[in-house]
């Protein structure tokens, strides 16, 4: 998908939104702890240690999403999630890591809003844990891609929020 000769802009934009919020290959659907991720920065950045990192790391990100956004079949054919986007984890754990220390560093960090931040982040990061083991034991989210008919052939079943790949049904 990196070879230049493939790649078209005419949908960019649809398909940069669905890389990030399709209810079946979503990023941010997928993995909703990055909404945290991204809530700690901005309300923490005052206490980011690291903020021309961040930058780097945010730059690197959308110029990947535009990259595979570029791609023909952007949705990565019968896959599993946001499949074209795993490269980039390791600029997300970086980010998240940032996050997570400046909300330690900052003074406020003990009140309830310290609890309820928390409490959020968690339940981010169990509804993730959901959606990926549904993804690695069911063999119907597999099946999705080909059931009723071939997303390849029908791509816009990755916007229908009644019927996301995570919670396929045999």
């Amino acid at each position: 998908y990196r070879l230049g000769a493939q790649l078209r802009t005419h949908s960019i934009w649809v398909a940069m939104l669905g890389n990030l919020v399709s209810p079946s290959r979503g990023l941010l659907i997928f993995v909703p702890s990055l909404i945290f991720v991204g809530y700690l920065l901005v309300r923490y950045w005052k206490y980011v240690q690291s903020r021309r990192l961040v930058g780097v790391s945010l730059t690197v990100l959308v110029l990947h999403l535009i990259l595979v956004s570029s791609f023909p079949i952007w949705w990565a054919g019968f896959s599993f999630g946001p499949r074209f986007l795993t490269d980039v984890v390791p600029w997300f754990v970086l980010l998240a890591i940032m996050g997570v220390q400046a909300m330690l560093l900052a003074s406020e960090q003990r009140g309830p809003v310290y609890k309820a931040e928390v409490i959020f982040g968690v339940v981010l990061l169990a509804a993730g844990i959901f959606i990926h083991a549904r993804g690695a034991n069911s063999p119907a989210t597999q099946m999705w891609n080909a059931r009723p008919v071939s997303i390849d052939e029908h791509p816009e079943r990755l916007w229908d929020w009644r019927d996301p790949q995570f919670l396929a049904r045999d």
